[in-house]
């Protein structure tokens, strides 16, 4: 593309429009332009941003982990922000298709488009706009997501009858433990759908606390909540308690979260016939819930990043979990979570809970 066209491109570009000819040719001039292959990355999150880029062919995606926030098409920007802030890159961005773009660095910035007061001006109005779409475009994905959630919590409503079925079975039926394990699992979907249907629409509830009696819980959830979960069939669980057990301030179902998802972890982690044990060990100060496999181990290079969401070290997982588990524990419980991991010794995992009266 020649640089008349780059010139022409930018005039196209609301960003660039209250700036004048001679400038606009200058500016593409300085500028270089690159090619990039369908399903090459432009930027990465959280890497350090220098350019800003004005899709000139071709369409580039803007995402953040696996979400979907932009197309931008041509004759729009990307990343701009990186010449409004010094910040790393809030999002990722990856061609499409076969695409050309316009770089715009700093320097190029600081030299061509800062010094105009009038132009910086129509800049930020650019930017206003389009934080607004974004803005338009999340309302919509939470309304999409409350419309799903509705619509989840009906279907969960036929298995109400399974209760009454429960009640007319036998209490020696190989398939009465089955049918409980379903139950349970109903209403821990339906709280799940509850909460989140309730976050969704943006309400600001008191998170809910109790006095449960942890020993009690976390057995329950071994032997009830994952007593039929795939990934634990064929794995020995152990469940240990040490100190002097007293009720603790909590909320049951999160925590029950956190052991479901760390003993299912350690379980994938591990081998048919190997055991997981899980150890309560009660402080003066609070109550740890330990979690312990002897599997394969985790990478030293991966194991500072096992919290980061959307982070596995296995194929085809979210990445959700240990976040998840560190938000419960850290964020609403003051707590604290903590790794260890070596390869081919097993990985511990330590859930540090205060005690509260």
């Amino acid at each position: 593309m020649s640089e008349q066209l780059s010139i022409e491109a930018l005039r196209e570009v609301g960003l660039f429009r209250a700036y004048g000819d001679t400038l606009l040719a200058e500016l593409a001039a300085a500028c270089r332009q690159l090619e990039l292959e369908a399903g090459e990355a432009l930027f990465d999150y959280g890497t350090p941003g220098h350019s800003m880029y004005i899709v000139l062919s071709g369409s580039v995606q803007i995402f953040r982990h696996e979400q979907l926030i932009a197309i931008s098409r041509p004759y729009e920007p990307v990343g701009e922000l990186a010449l409004i802030d010094a910040e790393p890159r809030s999002t990722s961005a990856r061609a499409i298709e076969p695409t050309r773009l316009l770089e715009i660095t700093e320097q190029e910035f600081e030299q061509f488009l800062r010094p105009d007061a009038v132009a910086l001006s129509g800049l930020l109005t650019a930017l206003a706009k389009r934080q607004r779409t974004m803005l338009d475009v999340r309302q919509q994905a939470y309304d999409d997501l409350s419309m799903l959630l509705h619509d989840l919590r009906n279907f969960l409503t036929v298995l109400t009858g399974a209760g009454e079925v429960l009640d007319d079975m036998p209490a020696e039926s190989p398939k009465r433990s089955l049918l409980e394990a379903v139950l349970k699992v109903q209403t821990l979907m339906d709280h799940t759908l509850r909460a989140t249907l309730e976050r969704s629409r943006g309400a600001s509830t008191p998170y809910a606390r109790k006095h449960v009696d942890l020993l009690a819980v976390v057995r329950d959830c071994l032997e009830g909540d994952l007593s039929q979960h795939p990934d634990v069939q064929g794995i020995r669980l152990r469940l240990e308690a040490n100190g002097t057990p007293r009720a603790l301030s909590c909320n049951e179902f999160d925590l029950r979260r956190v052991v479901a998802n760390l003993v299912t972890n350690a379980a994938e982690a591990s081998e048919a016939g190997q055991e997981v044990v899980v150890t309560l060990d009660w402080q003066p100060t609070g109550v740890s819930i330990v979690v312990q496999d002897s599997g394969c181990g985790i990478p030293a290079e991966m194991l500072g990043r096992v919290f980061d969401t959307h982070f596995s070290t296995r194929k085809g997982h979210s990445g959700l979990g240990l976040s998840s588990c560190r938000r419960i524990v850290e964020d609403l419980h003051g707590g604290q979570l903590l790794c260890e991991s070596r390869r081919g010794h097993g990985t511990r995992f330590e859930c540090r809970l205060p005690t509260r009266d």
